[in-house]
């Protein structure tokens, strides 16, 4: 069905693409259809990477990190390391 709306040229949230395709990849999974699993988990990841590189033109989403106090973090702070500025990050590593 995905394909069929796409072919046509019509818009399709990419949120949805994502969540159509991993659950496509889950139900090959479960039956045992590997190599099918395999290539709808590509299409997955090809998507959740051009939603991450593309997620500053998302003004829903930026407004909604701003009000978090996230935006600097998600735009590349280039002065901090991520991985120390990350209250979740540092209470994971004290955890291990």
């Amino acid at each position: 069905m995905l394909e069929y709306i796409t072919a046509e040229g019509r818009e399709v949230d990419r949120n949805l693409i994502i969540v159509i395709l991993y659950n496509q990849a889950c139900c090959y999974q479960r039956l045992n259809m590997l190599m099918d699993c395999a290539s709808y988990l590509d299409g997955t990841i090809y998507n959740l990477e051009q939603k991450v590189t593309n997620f500053s033109e998302d003004d829903d989403f930026m407004n909604m990190m701003g009000h978090l106090g996230q935006t600097d973090l998600l735009l590349g702070n280039a002065g901090s390391d991520p991985l120390t500025s990350n209250s979740l990050s540092n209470v994971s590593n004290n955890l291990s």
